[in-house]
């Protein structure tokens, strides 16, 4: 064997400038959900007023901000679904989180069994908690989802809104103060909102005022 050949086949052997190719530091799934993510972050920050809110906007989305929560759902075919809800009852250990239904909707093109869905609750410190589906309503858009977590997680505090709603302006009550849990609440047009969501990691929460209208809608 010649030392020319001798040589070609060591430097094949063994090349030292040549690198493994690096292996993903995150699966398909944990690279999806960070740019749903990213993705729903920029849509949120196209609206100027999101991002500049007054003093009393942010007390009250600070003072809610503990009760909601982050929700993922997917299935053995990877599909995820992200979407925000609301931890509304709390019984020792066992919380129930009210959200939109949207987070299933998705498996309604096939048999749909709450068993073949996998729903994750994020809390507001970031930890994650299993959900199990308790209940769904795809006509009002709403569903319920049980967690279990080892300590008392804070709960948002629910008011009734009164059916009645006065439209006429020399009727509407001047003092707006509000008083913590009152069994009804009146909310005419023109009243200010908040709604409140939060992301998927880094969990920030997700602030947008509005403002309260009627919408009526014909069908023909």
């Amino acid at each position: 064997m010649s030392f020319r050949r001798h040589k070609s086949q060591c430097e094949e052997a063994h090349n030292p400038w040549e690198r493994e190719p690096k292996k993903p530091r995150c699966s398909r799934e944990v690279i999806q959900k960070l740019e749903n993510s990213n993705l729903m972050r920029q849509k949120f920050n196209v609206y100027p007023q999101n991002l500049h809110l007054d003093i009393y906007t942010k007390k009250a989305a600070l003072k809610a901000s503990p009760s909601v929560v982050s929700l993922e759902s997917h299935s053995g075919e990877g599909v995820i679904l992200q979407s925000s809800g609301v931890i509304i009852e709390n019984v020792n250990t066992c919380s129930i989180v009210l959200t939109s239904a949207n987070l299933l909707k998705c498996f309604t093109s096939r048999n749909f069994e709450a068993d073949d869905v996998k729903v994750i609750v994020h809390l507001s410190s970031g930890r994650s908690l299993n959900g199990q589906i308790e209940a769904y309503n795809f006509y009002y858009n709403i569903a319920a989802i049980k967690i279990q977590s080892d300590t008392q997680l804070p709960t948002a505090s629910l008011v009734q809104l009164k059916d009645a709603i006065t439209v006429d302006p020399c009727k509407l009550h001047v003092d707006v103060t509000l008083v913590p849990h009152l069994s009804s609440f009146d909310l005419v047009p023109g009243d200010a909102v908040i709604a409140l969501g939060r992301f998927i990691e880094p969990y920030d929460i997700m602030v947008a005022p509005g403002e309260f209208r009627l919408v009526f809608l014909f069908y023909f």
